[in-house]
């Protein structure tokens, strides 16, 4: 199944697909034009119910908050591609560091 992130070409988005790229996951970026208001738009705000993006649905699951995403795909596909966790606590720390 294909991830869908939902997001702009200027916002944290980025972060996420980042994150898919290292992880090997395939996805696929559905626009959202903040500048139009599309994040606004009352069939995103079912997906975010505050209007902010990134977004992404990998099935019937659907997240938001780019940190989160992150930290769930991570952790979900944790033996495949880049370690984007850390091995050891002090690793962790770092990584926990640079995601606040």
């Amino acid at each position: 199944m294909v991830v869908k992130v939902y997001g702009s070409d200027f916002a944290s988005a980025k972060r996420v697909l980042f994150c898919l790229v290292e992880k090997g996951i395939e996805f696929e970026t559905v626009p959202v034009d903040i500048l139009k208001g599309e994040h606004k738009d009352p069939e995103y705000l079912k997906l975010q119910p505050f209007g902010a993006v990134p977004v992404v649905q990998d099935g019937d699951y659907t997240l938001y908050e780019s940190r989160a995403i992150i930290r769930y795909y991570a952790e979900k596909y944790k033996s495949q591609g880049t370690d984007l966790l850390g091995k050891t606590v002090e690793e962790r720390g770092a990584v926990e560091q640079w995601l606040e």
